[in-house]
Parts: C-alpha cells; structure tokens; sequence
C-alpha cells in the first residue's frame, strides 16, 4: 500500500479485505456504538496509541508496520492469506463491486405443498430479526401466512414502526415486501424495507444502490422526518414494498352541504 494513503484508508482496507463492516468491527473491539470506527474510516479522526493497541490486538495477523506507516505487507509474516480466512468472515454484509444484494441467499419457509410462506415481521421481533434474518431456529417462530397476488417469489411482511412513509403507509400498518436480488437495478424513489445491524427502517431510495462504499440516501415522504445516510456496506437486506395491508378505512368523503357521503 502507498504511504499516501491515511491511516483511516488502511484501516478500512484491512476491514473489506476480512469482510467486516464498522459494525461488526465495533463489536470485535468491545464497542457499544460503531461511531469510533466509522470515523476512523473515513479519516474524520486519527487513531490515537490506545486505539492502535486496540486493533493489534484484536487481530493479531495485522502488521503494526503496515498500519502505522504504510509499508510492507498488510499481514504479519506467517499470517494466513486474506483468501484463506475462515468462512465465518465471509458473512458479513459486504456488497460485490456491483450493487448485487450482499452475496447472501435468503432463508424462507415453506408450507407443506412447498410454496414459500410470507413470513410477518412484528415491531417486536425486529431487532431479533436484523440479528438473525437467516436463523431458521428463529423464523421458524414468526407467523406465516399467503396472498393469493403475492404467491410468485420471496416476501416478508414488515410492521412499519413510525409514519415515514405517511400519510400513504402509517404505523402498525404491515408493508408486504418482494426481496430485492439486484439492488443495482431498484427503480428510482422505490420504498424499501432496509434491514441494517440491529435495525429495520421504511424509507424511500432516490438512487439503486451500485457501489459498495457509496452512502445510500434514505428518504421518508412525510416533511416531518428527514433524510437518514447509511453505508452500503451496512445493508444487509432490501425488500421492496409491493402492497400494505391497514385496519384504518377511509372517512367516507364530505358532501356539499357538509353531509358526509355514503351509499344510495
């Protein structure tokens, strides 16, 4: 690596090279909040001597001369090449060069004709389910159930947790998601379910998402809430809203006169 590049760069390069995001490197080195590395990263801040200690510790194959100063090999002598790590490290929600989703194959549920079931997704669980989004232990306990015009793919129902997307979906209504393969390929201004580490959100994407250390840029319609950045690298599902289902019905509407409409 060149001596140009920041400590920041060679830390990040060191993480996408071992499959780690900020997240999962926050929680290797004993952080509540992965705002330390993401700073770190992107050069916001310089690693001081506790911090340097810290990732030489954690991983051990990191060559301190590498790190501090930019020269020689990235691993310490003897090290194990990044292509022969363990495949534990290949789990993380790293994204390919192009903007397919992050090289995971989703876990689904069938009922006993072998049609894939739509798996609901409570507010409750979902903190459960970006941890554990591919445990069949787990979304074997979550309810399942069928539409008969969402019967051709892979669907999740999400309970929207806040009014993001009002006055069209509003909480504790239940957006009915289609999984996004490609995310390359998303339709500009497409609502998403975004699954990210210890999180789901409801928000609108601008942009397909086509490189993996972009920002994607998360919209809400509602004025009231604004726009939320996250990186790539932390998605680790998208699924496209295809439909809602809501217990709110329509006010009939307002008459001239002031008498509210109905049937005749």
């Amino acid at each position: 690596m060149s001596q140009e590049m920041q400590v920041g760069d060679r830390i990040k390069a060191f993480l996408e090279a071992h499959g780690l995001n900020a997240y999962q490197a926050s929680q290797k080195l004993g952080h509540e909040k992965p705002s330390k590395v993401y700073k770190l990263v992107n050069n916001d801040a310089r690693p001081g001597y506790d911090t340097i200690v810290e990732l030489l510790t954690a991983w051990p194959d990191l060559s301190p001369e590498w790190l501090i100063l930019g020269t020689g090999p990235m691993l310490r002598s003897g090290s194990a090449p990044v292509d022969d790590l363990p495949l534990f490290a290949a789990k993380a929600p790293a994204l390919p060069e192009r903007g397919i989703s992050g090289g995971r194959t989703v876990a689904v549920t069938v009922d006993h004709t072998g049609h894939e079931n739509i798996l609901m997704v409570p507010l409750r669980d979902q903190a459960a389910y970006a941890r554990r989004h591919d445990d069949p232990a787990f979304l074997d306990k979550l309810t399942t159930f069928r539409l008969p015009l969402f019967a051709s793919g892979t669907f999740r129902a999400f309970e929207v947790d806040g009014d993001e997307l009002h006055p069209g979906i509003r909480r504790h209504d239940v957006a009915v998601c289609s999984f996004v393969e490609r995310w390359d390929l998303l339709a500009p201004g497409s609502a998403c379910v975004v699954v990210v580490p210890g999180s789901v959100l409801v928000r609108r994407l601008p942009a397909p998402v086509t490189e993996r250390r972009q920002v994607v840029e998360l919209l809400a319609d509602n004025a009231q809430i604004p726009p939320m950045h996250v990186p790539a690298a932390d998605i680790i599902e998208l699924w496209q809203v295809r439909g809602y289902l809501t217990t709110r019905v329509p006010a009939p509407p307002v008459r001239p006169g002031g008498r509210p409409g109905g049937g005749e």
